[in-house]
């Protein structure tokens, strides 16, 4: 939903309506506001869909010919749709609990979450990619995908999808290929009676991090997290660390999409890091990675067949000429035998050539010998 606030420079009542315009002024939609008596602000929301809130570039109230009657969008204020899948089956006893309620919470404001019905990861994600038309997908703690939805998957994230990955104790027991970095099997516990080490702050964001310029709070902590296997080299970026250096979260290019992987749980069995305001910032700028929307699946065209190049028809080549004789039909019919008189051609006239004459004598013609 497209909400605006209407503020008054004097007392109410007062009432109007407030427009929604493409860049190119066509309207989109009108939405009433009424300030009251002893009042100088009212709101005016506009319910549109997805699609069509996202090409509104301007909003104005309707008569006022005022710089301050405009209001100028841009594309950091379109909405994207995000669709949630978790791995969890005891959220509906324990909704707390759920991984997908901290988020869900955390993208409410600012996006259009959807989160499926459908207990199956795998006929889950296909109905967010070709029903939904999703452009970002979050998986808490989910393991090894299937083949089939990691090929989904793998052709959405081609056209610009983002997929965002929670760890969790199904994740750190073995992943897939749609990961970021290669995992170690295990987690890494940060306190507690059996461990030497204490839960780690997080480290200052660096300049190269999408997260640079978000404040860290103190108080964030994590007790728990999955590792990157250092043996194995893959081409990823490390977009926020703890305070010890081990990677928080990672991330690498895929198609044109990314895969995002958050190395602690979506809820907070691992770390309080979702009871925090910067959670919420990260999920905004890691989805702002992606389109609005990613289109339908592109379908594979069959290749044309060509038809037969036919080679030119050429006529027969005629027999090669005799040479031209001209038969007489009365000396067919008289003269024994038949006759034939081959015409040739004449030999070529050549001109005399006449040499320069010596003083005191007469030029003459020379006749040519041939």
């Amino acid at each position: 939903m497209l909400a605006g606030r209407v503020l008054s420079g004097t007392d109410g009542p007062r009432k109007g309506t407030v427009r929604a315009l493409t860049g190119r002024g066509e309207p989109l939609g009108e939405a009433p506001f009424t300030i009251e008596a002893s009042q100088r602000e009212a709101k005016a929301s506009f319910d549109l869909p997805l699609e069509i809130r996202n090409q509104v570039a301007r909003i104005q109230i309707k008569g006022e010919r005022s710089a301050g009657a405009v209001h100028l969008l841009d594309a950091s204020s379109q909405w994207h749709r995000v669709g949630i899948v978790s791995g969890e089956s005891r959220e509906e006893a324990q909704p707390l609990l759920s991984p997908l309620y901290y988020v869900e919470r955390a993208l409410s404001p600012y996006a259009d979450v959807i989160t499926p019905n459908e207990r199956n990861a795998a006929t889950a994600v296909r109905d967010l990619i070709e029903k939904q038309r999703v452009s970002t997908i979050v998986l808490a703690d989910i393991g090894k995908l299937v083949a089939g939805t990691q090929e989904d998957l793998e052709e959405w994230l081609g056209q610009g999808g983002v997929l965002i990955r929670f760890a969790g104790p199904r994740l750190e027991q073995g992943g897939d290929e749609l990961l970021p970095v290669a995992l170690r099997r295990g987690g890494r516990s940060l306190g507690g009676s059996l461990s030497w080490s204490t839960p780690q702050p997080l480290a200052p964001f660096e300049e190269t991090s999408p997260f640079d310029g978000l404040e860290v709070p103190e108080d964030v902590r994590v007790n728990r997290q999955v590792l990157a296997d250092p043996t194995v080299a893959m081409d990823a970026e490390v977009w926020a660390t703890l305070a010890d250096g081990t990677p928080l979260v990672t991330a690498a290019k895929q198609g044109e999409g990314w895969i995002v992987l958050f190395h602690v749980t979506a809820n907070s069995d691992w770390s309080n890091l979702p009871l925090s305001g910067l959670f919420v910032e990260m999920l905004r700028r890691a989805i702002a990675l992606g389109p609005s929307q990613v289109g339908p699946r592109r379908t594979k065209k069959a290749p044309r067949s060509r038809p037969a190049r036919r080679k030119p028809v050429r006529p027969p080549r005629s027999p090669p000429s005799k040479p031209w004789t001209v038969s007489d039909s009365w000396c067919r019919r008289r003269c024994a035998p038949h006759r034939s008189h081959r015409i040739n051609s004449p030999r070529p006239y050549r001109a005399p050539i006449i040499r320069p004459a010596i003083t005191g004598q007469r030029a003459r013609p020379v006749r040519s010998t041939s």
